[in-house]
Order: structure tokens, then sequence, then C-alpha cells
């Protein structure tokens, strides 16, 4: 059986001086590791739960509207790279059985997934800066520990793993 290329996500540099920055890219890189991003169940309750955290703590209108369109932002594109993967693996499974299928093919797919890892990756940077340049430090403080659940219940779907809350 072939298994899939890398995740979504490959850092780098994983480190940060910056608190509020330091554990995203390693969260990040988890939670894509399977290839797998929340469909329901825990990803779906931990997407809520930043939504309402932020309809909790930010008091500001304006900031609280542009915060949950980034959050919209970040949930279509986890279902949007979901849909790669799927099709990623769909068409690496039916090269995978044709005995036929040359290693340009197989070369071929991988290097147009990787385009769109990295394509998604920056995306979700984005989107995660985003997020962070809205709030205040007391403010993001709250929100990232419900982005980090986000990102574990992506990194575990099945709930296989043991994870903090």
């Amino acid at each position: 059986m072939t298994k899939a290329p890398p995740s979504v996500l490959h850092c780098h540099d994983t480190e940060s001086s910056d608190p509020r920055r330091s554990g995203f890219a390693t969260a990040m890189i988890a939670a894509c590791s399977e290839n797998r991003l929340p469909q329901g169940g825990a990803g779906a309750r931990a997407m809520q739960d930043m939504r309402d955290e932020v309809s909790r703590i930010v008091v500001d209108a304006q900031r609280r509207e542009k915060l949950h369109a980034a959050i919209l932002r970040y949930e279509d594109e986890l279902r949007t790279f979901e849909q790669t993967v799927l099709e990623f693996q769909e068409i690496l499974h039916a090269l995978n059985s044709d005995p036929g299928a040359s290693a340009d093919q197989f070369s071929d797919l991988i290097s147009r997934y990787e385009v769109e890892r990295k394509a998604a990756r920056a995306r979700l940077l984005k989107i995660h800066f985003d997020l962070l340049g809205l709030t205040t430090e007391d403010e993001w403080r709250s929100i990232a520990k419900r982005e980090a659940k986000l990102l574990r219940a992506a990194a575990d779907p099945a709930g296989m793993r043991t994870t903090r809350s």
C-alpha cells in the first residue's frame, strides 16, 4: 500500500520569541500529519468553541465581526484542503492498482499535491496571523487554546490519541 506524501504543513522554524506564536506551527504540523481534517464531532465542536469564545471575549463589534469572518475562512480552507487530500488519495489508489502506471505519473501526482499542500499551508498561516493581529494578548491567549484544540482534533479525527483539554 502506498502511503500519502507528507501533510499540508511542514515548518522548518517552529520556534518564536513571541509566546502567542510559538506553538502554532507545531500544532499545525501535527494537525495535518495524517492528511485528514475534522469533518464533524470533535473538530466541529472545536470550531464552534472558537467562534463562541470570540463572541464571548471580544467586546469590540468590528473586530469580533472580522474574527468571525477569519474563522469562516479558516474552516473553508480546512474543508478545501481535505477535499484536495481525498482527491489525491483517490488518484493515488487508482495509480497504485494500475500495473501500467509509470513512475512519471506518480511523480506528477505527488508534485501537484505538494504545490497544493504548500499553498494551503500559506493560506492557513495567513489566516492564523490575521486572527492573531485582530486580538489583544489576553483575547489571543484564550482563542489560541480553542485553535489548538481544533488542530488536535484535526490530528486525531478518530479520537485515538490522548490530548490535553
